[in-house]
């Protein structure tokens, strides 16, 4: 059975893509959220702060003509209701506060949510790779339950995507996030960066399957490049193809981060040789008396029943 690669999945889903390369890379000031009717901003980030300053001073000619006699700090605030107030008052269209606002809400409680999961453990060999524990399900019930209250308080009750993306792919975004966290930053950046420009070239010129297939080969060329042989490997035990179809197939062996590792290994020493050449099947051979006396008998039989529902690599 073929699956699409992961690339290609993302390519698809540039919003995520985007959210993930342009959000915050710190956690904001947290206020504290009580009774709807005690409704606090925190201080706002450059971003609002830029987005809420043009949208303001495009509306006077003579402001955009004297930028000097107007500033941010001329309509932000520590509470949300001045701060809408505020807005107001410069004369910023109800779109352009709704926007403001609810993207600022949105960033503070994307803020807060991965505060209460950013000591995990990421297990990158497993299927549920940042996987949660029962309290912090309810922690993060609770704390979109009291976004939606604010969001409601301030007047902005309406279904609105930004907020249900924010939500549902605030997982997927900290996973990418954590897939390349041993990189160091410049490099970490760089990878971001190019994964980013390949979705946006996929979403604009509307690529086929295989024109997708092409750059995915050419954004992994280009990823290489950027890494260290050792760095490369690290970066296909958590992204690749390979480590996510295995990650799944196998989860329910819960295999060891050593034993996961052996198995890639295997995995790709195999792809690299030539199907049905003796090379091959001694290698195979071989591979497979290191991985059941490592996994034992009875996961090595679970393990081979798993990988064969897709058969080796080819």
């Amino acid at each position: 059975m073929n699956s699409k690669p992961v690339l290609v999945l993302s390519l698809a889903l540039n919003v995520i893509l985007a959210a993930w390369i342009v959000r915050s890379p710190g956690p904001r000031p947290v206020p504290s959220i009580g009774a709807p009717e005690v409704v606090v901003l925190p201080e706002p980030s450059r971003a609002a702060g830029q987005r809420s300053a043009t949208a303001a001073g495009s509306l006077d000619p003579e402001v955009n003509a004297r930028p000097e006699t107007f500033g941010w700090r001329q309509v932000e605030s520590g509470d949300y209701r001045q701060y809408l107030a505020n807005l107001r008052a410069v004369g910023c269209p109800e779109k352009t506060i709704r926007d403001i606002v609810v993207a600022d809400v949105n960033d503070l409680f994307v803020s807060r949510a991965a505060a209460i999961t950013q000591t995990n453990l990421y297990r990158y060999w497993r299927n549920d790779p940042l996987r949660r524990t029962e309290e912090q399900e309810r922690q993060l019930r609770e704390l979109w339950a009291q976004k939606r209250d604010v969001l409601r308080t301030l007047g902005f009750d309406a279904p609105d995507l930004t907020g249900l993306m924010a939500d549902t792919m605030h997982d997927a975004m900290l996973e990418r996030d954590r897939r390349i966290e041993f990189l160091p930053e410049p490099k970490r950046q760089e990878v971001k960066d190019t994964i980013f420009r390949a979705a946006q070239q996929s979403l604009i010129e509307g690529n086929s399957v295989a024109q997708n297939d092409a750059i995915e080969l050419e954004v992994l060329s280009k990823i290489q490049s950027l890494l260290t042989p050792e760095e490369f490997h690290e970066y296909e035990l958590r992204s690749s193809t390979d480590a996510q179809r295995l990650s799944g197939t196998l989860d329910s062996l819960e295999l060891t981060e050593q034993e996961f590792r052996a198995i890639f290994d295997s995995w790709r020493s195999l792809k690299a040789l030539g199907v049905g050449t003796p090379e091959r099947w001694e290698v195979q051979q071989s591979s497979e008396t290191a991985l059941k006396r490592m996994l034992g008998p009875e996961r090595f039989l679970r393990y081979l029943d798993g990988v064969r529902q897709w058969g080796y690599p080819e």
